[in-house]
């Protein structure tokens, strides 16, 4: 368009001389006409401008209060495998601060660090299928009950594998009890062969365990864990993770999520198929 115009104006005073006042006239005419085809063009061009950045705000906007949501439906459900056991409350949410903080620690990318988020939170989402006895025993578990409990990465997996959005976390969530001697479960998966994030969850997973006050026992202290995780380094846990997660909390310690003593040690109500059975009168 822009082309045609500009022939049919160059047309118009090709039989002028130049300096005539016609040939003037005609020029000063097409000037205006170009300039105000300019202006159109460009006036048209910003409002599809304008509009494709809304459109594109709008989906930005969309997209994050998407996984706003995922993310509050996700804890949701965690709190509710949680709320089985009053010593687990709120560790999901901890391990979820600390697992991301290690994840950006290490360099990975903002989808790589929202997915160890996720499979933080979820991770023992697979409990839900272990039965009240096993997960609230104040004892040693016998091996019945460890091989009943080994099956919660695997169900967990399950569960949320099959969920659009989350697909790419289930593998983090199945493998997250892996050890980098090969020597865990489900899979006995070794060193690199374990996903990353399962990595990552597992060390954090471990320090939010071992600093946090359980049934069969009281938190073992800061130091006391990190030298734990250090006897663990190329063994059961990545060095490199190891490494990177004894940085992070040398360095950061004033935002990450560590348990009191106040957050453990609350005495669990007696289930009714519990309560002692009643004398003969």
């Amino acid at each position: 368009m822009v082309v045609a115009l500009l022939y049919l104006t160059a047309g118009a005073v090709a039989p002028l001389q130049q300096g005539t006042y016609l040939a003037t006239f005609a020029f000063d005419r097409i000037v205006i006409l170009q300039r105000m085809f300019l202006f159109v063009v460009v006036a048209v061009l910003g409002s599809v401008m304008a509009k494709a950045v809304s459109a594109h705000q709008e989906l930005i906007t969309r997209r994050d209060l998407e996984a706003k949501l995922m993310t509050e439906v996700n804890m949701a459900l965690a709190n509710a495998i949680e709320a089985k056991d009053s010593y687990t409350r709120g560790h999901s949410e901890r391990l979820a601060k600390l697992a991301g903080a290690c994840a950006e620690r290490m360099g990975l990318s903002r989808d790589e660090v929202s997915a160890v988020r996720l499979g933080a939170i979820l991770h023992d989402v697979g409990k839900i299928g272990i039965p009240d006895r096993i997960l609230r025993q104040s004892m040693a578990l016998t091996e019945d009950e460890m091989a009943w409990m080994r099956r919660h990465p695997q169900i967990g997996a399950d569960i949320i594998g099959p969920v659009e959005g989350l697909h790419h976390v289930a593998p983090l969530i199945r493998h997250h009890h892996e050890k980098w001697d090969g020597t865990g479960y489900p899979s006995g998966l070794k060193s690199e062969e374990i996903p990353l994030g399962s990595r990552i969850i597992s060390v954090a997973d471990a320090f939010e365990a071992m600093v946090a006050d359980r049934i069969y026992r009281p938190s073992l202290g800061l130091n006391k864990a990190l030298d734990e995780l250090r006897t663990g380094r190329g063994s059961h846990f990545d060095p490199k993770v190891v490494d990177a997660f004894l940085d992070l909390i040398a360095t950061d310690t004033v935002h990450l999520p560590l348990p009191t003593k106040e957050q453990g040690q609350r005495p669990l109500p007696a289930r009714p198929d519990e309560a002692p059975a009643q004398t003969a009168a």
